[in-house]
């Protein structure tokens, strides 16, 4: 999660920042003005007279910089990027080594100049760790003693984790607010201010949004408590959806009785999903894992939402209805006497095609 210094605070939990890890590749080249740069280590020699330079760069997380020398001591090596900030830097083994933590995604200017103590040729590498960009925000409702519900919230997280998701990206809200990863007590107020966030973070970036909780026909969503005054409503979700302006969102409600919540919902450049229709239960874990699972192995948003769907229809037969709705027509769609392929009803082509 990421929060804005000096314009919003959230109450509950504090900021908690990991470190980001990716696979690298080594890829050999020289990479030249305007260069997307992307995941891998790059390498190569350079002289006074060829140093390397980067502009409209676009990399992220952690990078570190090594410079081979022949030399015993520390140089006057320079690193200099307008949106990086030193992390630490050491002298190793004939190596200068800079590691720097990206704060912004798109760097104008990236420089790295040879010393004038320095002659000849120098050897580089640059790590560069590309990871996701986009923002999720996770909402475990429900009280504290129903377990299953931090159980389909990890999945969301864990999932989202194994996709690349930044956790300063994912925004996790609970009512059990001391449970592992989780950012804030989930609370109407939180959740909010969440949403206001995004609406400066999230333009042009893909949204994945989920809630998981008990639900009740005609479009409730509780929170700590089975109370119908102190419940989530659609249209409260709708509009916090359209503070974002975001590329494509995907929004998935997983309670009973949740495809009462499609017709606000669905809007242009929406993937509304619920695990059931508005007049049938949800169940504990049966749609949900299936649905994160197959999405965790990297198919689509259409293709997992089928695989949860056969998964709803195998175990629950005529008693859970998985519904979609991606057109923006307020209708969703899904059978509950069989396990059903996309497209559907005019539903499932955007789905199919977009990806966490």
């Amino acid at each position: 999660m990421m929060l804005l210094a000096g314009s919003i605070m959230l109450t509950g939990m504090p900021v908690s920042v990991a470190e980001n890890s990716a696979s690298e590749v080594n890829i050999d080249g020289f990479f030249d003005v305007a260069t997307e740069i992307i995941s891998g280590t790059y390498y190569g020699t350079l002289t006074k007279d060829n140093p390397i330079e980067w502009y409209r760069c676009n990399i992220s997380g952690n990078v570190e910089i090594r410079v081979y020398i022949s030399s015993n001591e520390e140089t006057d090596c320079e690193f200099y990027n307008a949106n990086m900030t030193i992390k630490n830097n050491r002298f190793e083994n004939d190596t200068w080594i800079a590691t720097y933590n990206i704060l912004e995604y798109d760097c104008t200017y990236f420089n790295i100049f040879i010393p004038e103590n320095i002659s000849g040729p120098v050897k580089y590498e640059f790590t560069a760790v590309i990871l996701k960009l986009d923002y999720a925000v996770i909402v475990r409702g429900g009280p504290i003693s129903d377990s299953w519900f931090d159980d389909e919230a990890d999945k969301a997280y864990n999932t989202l984790k194994a996709r690349g998701y930044l956790d300063i990206n994912i925004f996790y809200l609970s009512t059990n607010k001391n449970h592992p990863n989780v950012d804030y007590e989930a609370t109407k107020s939180n959740i909010d201010q969440v949403f206001t966030i995004l609406s400066v973070l999230g333009i042009n970036k893909q949204l994945f949004v989920y809630f998981t909780d008990h639900g009740k026909n005609g479009g409730y969503f509780y929170l700590k408590d089975i109370n119908d005054l102190a419940a989530i409503r659609p249209w409260e979700i709708d509009a916090w959806l359209d503070q974002v302006l975001y590329s494509k969102c995907v929004i998935f409600i997983d309670a009973c009785f949740s495809g009462d919540f499609i017709w606000q919902l669905s809007a242009t450049n929406r993937i509304v999903i619920t695990s059931t229709d508005g007049s049938h239960y949800s169940y504990a874990r049966i749609f949900t894992y299936e649905f994160f699972d197959s999405l965790r192995g990297g198919v689509s948003i259409g293709w997992a939402w089928e695989d949860g769907d056969r998964d709803a229809y195998e175990r629950k037969p005529g008693l859970m209805s998985p519904q979609i709705d991606d057109n923006g027509d307020r209708v969703g769609h899904g059978n509950i006497n069989q396990a059903d392929t996309l497209p559907l009803g005019g539903d499932g082509y955007v789905a199919r095609s977009t990806f966490l």
